[in-house]
């Protein structure tokens, strides 16, 4: 499991989906319709994403994801019969769209990759919501649950939306959410001590 954001991630996350969603509207101006239809999540938030690739290296083999592009493996190999030396790559994936699972995590989704045996290659990365004082999407993990179908754990101020905040007891802006109970109690206090 993709380690739990901080409450610092949470908030740069929440102010940095704003730069997103100010972008995607700015692009909506100039490209009209194109950015219609949800194609880039919730208010256009995974558009500052396009032309950007993240990538992670995991044993000896390095892996990159790239939003509305490709995913691929690669790997520095010595010549031998099969291969010539240099760098071998493999394509995972190609981007087949944006989703939300179950839970409410947002999913990148990429398939129809090279054969993998009778199956093809792809990738699912689960995207949470968080960021940093550089606005920085970042992939945390990667791993092949089942040979050939790899997940990836990211986290990405584009995931900060008005469910992931609220599911973190958090405002648009990052700010905690005063409960109810705490409201309460606060005004218990002021009357027990208007009592004294």
């Amino acid at each position: 499991a993709a380690r739990a954001p901080d409450a610092a991630a949470l908030r740069c996350g929440a102010q940095q989906r704003k730069l997103y969603v100010q972008q995607a509207q700015q692009a909506r101006e100039t490209l009209g319709s194109v950015l219609d239809g949800g194609v880039y999540g919730s208010e256009g938030a995974y558009y500052g994403l396009v032309g950007q690739c993240f990538t992670i290296k995991s044993g000896v083999f390095t892996y990159k994801a790239c939003p509305y592009g490709n995913a691929t493996q690669s790997e520095i190999r010595k010549k031998t019969k099969e291969w010539d030396a240099g760098l071998h790559e493999i394509l995972v994936g190609q981007w087949e769209g944006l989703g939300v699972d179950e839970s409410g995590t947002h999913l990148m989704k990429f398939g129809g990759g090279e054969m993998c045996g009778d199956t093809p290659r792809s990738l699912t990365v689960r995207v949470s919501c968080g960021g940093n004082v550089f606005g920085d999407n970042e992939i945390l993990s990667e791993k092949e649950p089942t040979t050939c179908q790899y997940v990836m754990e990211m986290r990405s101020p584009a995931a900060c939306d008005a469910a992931a905040l609220a599911a973190a007891n958090l405002d648009a802006n990052g700010e905690p959410l005063a409960s109810v109970e705490s409201e309460a109690a606060e005004e218990d206090e002021v009357v027990w001590h208007d009592e004294l």
